[in-house]
C-alpha cells in the first residue's frame, strides 16, 4: 500500500500518477565519486566522473565494473547546468552517499555520519547495492 507514513525525518511518501512524469532528453546527468584509501593517518583519494545521458541503473552497472577493491562511492544527479561538460561548475543532489568522506568527521551532522558509515560499509564489502 502506498501512502504517507511516519518517518524519522520530515520526509513524506505519497502515491503519484506516472503520467505526470516528464522527461527532457534521453537520460540524466550524474556525478560519480570513487573513494580509495583513507584511515586515521591518511586522506581519501577521490576520482570523480561525469556520466551524461544515463539512467541510474547504467551508472551503477558502470561502477560495478570500475570500482576498485576496498573502495566506496557516491553518486549524485547534476541539477545545474542542464548540459554539463567536464569543465562545468555543477550543482549536485546526492542520491547515494555524499561528499562527506572529505570532511572532518568531528563536523559531521548526525545524517552525514549515517551517510559516511553506510559508505564505509560499502567500502568494506565493495559491492553495488
Amino acid at each position: 500500500m502506498v501512502g504517507t507514513a511516519p518517518t524519522l525525518s520530515a520526509m513524506q511518501i505519497v502515491g503519484m500518477d506516472e503520467r505526470h512524469l516528464k522527461r527532457d532528453g534521453p537520460g540524466t546527468n550524474f556525478v560519480a565519486f570513487i573513494y580509495e584509501g583513507g584511515d586515521a593517518t591518511t586522506s581519501w583519494s577521490v576520482d570523480s566522473y561525469l556520466v551524461t545521458d544515463a539512467e541510474l541503473a547504467d551508472v551503477l552497472e558502470w561502477l560495478q565494473g570500475h570500482l576498485p577493491e576496498k573502495a566506496c562511492y557516491s553518486v549524485g544527479v547534476v541539477v545545474d547546468p542542464p548540459r554539463p561538460t567536464e569543465t562545468s561548475d555543477v550543482e549536485v543532489t546526492w542520491v547515494i552517499g555524499a561528499d562527506v568522506l572529505n570532511m572532518d568527521p568531528r563536523h559531521w551532522t548526525p545524517m552525514e555520519r549515517r551517510i559516511a558509515e553506510g559508505m564505509l560499509a560499502r567500502r568494506h564489502r565493495t559491492s553495488i547495492p
